[in-house]
């Protein structure tokens, strides 16, 4: 069956909403759709389509297109998708409500289509409880500190007891958010204005997760997909934030250039074991509910004697990630031997000079592959380095 793909950043919001609730992203978040869609174009077969919001029609893009193509970037006349028929919409992640907005759009140009529905029982596991939990099973299993794993409070109160067992240093996190936002990064005692922002975001809501601050030497991910109630591991992803942990892109290079750059200084087979116990975790405790893609966010980091150490799950993303995008990109566009970077960033980079192989790959330059209108506010791409 054919795919209508659909990229629905922000999804995460939805799950403090009511089940029938109508919700509109934020403009930032709309902005974000309409901009960086395009990027979708190298996932899927060349049946499939990704969906872009616009001001007025939506536009429906080609996939499982070389690096060249971006260049192109050919927009299919809408007549042309019914020779696709029959349809799924292929969501980027999973969101509690609001999915008939989409669906009433894409209908009009295909008819009925096909979805599945998210149901409630999600919530928990979207909830950053689920990390802690992982986090929790990673360290009975490997002998991981017990520092490693987040804690919940409910009050101001608890904070004295999670000091005891995290240290001073230590990031509040609201429980149902990702890619850096919903993060507040503070030292106990509480600062004055540190008291008052925890107590407000502890009334909006019933709870946070608190976590020791570590020195970070490199993010990464494990990437997993879930089929029929089977896991399986896709690969790392290597990635790039700001000091305040928004995601900035990832490296596009080999699984074996990951694995030598992360590990390096860590004992043999760590990372190894470390996906063993996960996958473990995933197949008992989401598999049952779950089905797609996910990914969990992991750090090297610097111990208390300064020995580089791992952090196998800092959260748990229910959904396609940058990350798992990230792994499609370097496959399906770059040449082989060469690494990229693959940048998502407010303003315009448009191409610079990209040059490709025989194959269509991407060997020198940089390729723009996300939106090429000229008002964007966002772009994606991909340069050689």
């Amino acid at each position: 069956m054919s795919k209508v793909f659909i990229f629905n950043p922000g999804s995460e919001e939805t799950w403090h909403l009511p089940a029938m609730s109508s919700y509109t992203p934020p403009r930032l978040v709309q902005r974000m759709m309409e901009d960086l869609s395009p990027m979708l174009r190298v996932l899927g077969n060349p049946s499939d389509v990704v969906y872009v919001p616009g001001d007025k029609e939506p536009l429906y893009l080609g996939c499982d297109i070389t690096a060249r193509d971006f260049v192109n970037g050919t927009y299919l006349p809408n007549p042309s998708l019914h020779s696709v028929l029959p349809i799924e919409l292929d969501f980027w992640a999973p969101q509690l409500c609001a999915q008939q907005t989409f669906v009433r759009t894409i209908s009009k140009v295909f008819g009925q289509v096909k979805y599945s529905e998210r149901p409630s029982h999600l919530k928990e596991l979207v909830h950053r409880r689920t990390a802690a939990r992982l986090m929790s099973y990673l360290s009975q299993r490997l002998h991981l500190p017990e520092y490693l794993t987040a804690q919940e409070i409910e009050s101001l109160d608890d904070l004295p007891h999670i000091v005891e067992l995290l240290g001073h240093k230590l990031i509040a996190k609201i429980p149902f958010s990702s890619s850096g936002r919903g993060v507040f990064p503070f030292d106990y005692p509480l600062r004055a204005e540190d008291e008052t922002l925890l107590s407000n975001l502890l009334k909006r809501g019933s709870s946070l997760m608190v976590e020791k601050r570590l020195p970070i030497k490199q993010d990464f991910a494990t990437e997993w997909k879930i089929v029929d109630g089977k896991c399986c591991f896709l690969g790392y992803s290597y990635f790039k934030t700001t000091q305040g942990g928004s995601y900035t892109g990832n490296i596009l290079m080999s699984q074996e250039q990951i694995k030598d750059s992360l590990f390096y200084g860590l004992p043999k087979c760590s990372g190894d074991k470390i996906l063993d116990v996960s996958k473990d975790f995933i197949q008992e405790h989401i598999a049952p509910y779950y089905e797609g893609y996910l990914g969990i966010d992991a750090l090297i980091y610097y111990d208390e004697k300064g020995n580089l150490s791992c952090y196998p799950a800092v959260e748990i993303n229910l959904r396609k990630t940058m990350g798992y995008l990230a792994i499609e990109l370097y496959n399906r566009l770059i040449a082989k031997g060469c690494k990229a970077s693959f940048v998502v960033a407010p303003g315009i980079f448009d191409n610079l000079d990209p040059e490709f192989d025989d194959s269509g790959r991407l060997k020198r330059g940089r390729l723009n592959i996300g939106s090429n209108l000229s008002n964007r506010s966002f772009s994606a791409y991909i340069e050689i380095i």
